[in-house]
């Protein structure tokens, strides 16, 4: 779940402050550096940590097709 999201993440900050700087002239303060970061993080991770939560919930609901369980 952060193996790939949690990278992509710190990258997507760093070089989007970066071009900030460099094509702005606002500078990056640091109100804006904590709600980009936040921003971002809830955009690109909070969905993996919900899904990766309630994913088991929801197959502990429903029977497995494979098993012997199931209706035909």
């Amino acid at each position: 779940m952060l193996r790939s999201g949690l990278p992509v993440w710190i990258v997507t900050v760093a070089l989007g402050l970066l071009f900030r700087v460099l094509f702005t002239d606002g500078g990056a303060a640091l109100p804006f550096v904590l709600v980009a970061a936040g921003s971002l993080g809830l955009g690109l991770l909070g969905w993996r940590v919900l899904w990766a939560l309630l994913h088991p919930v929801w197959r502990a609901g429903r029977p497995d097709p494979g098993s012997s369980n199931a209706a035909a």
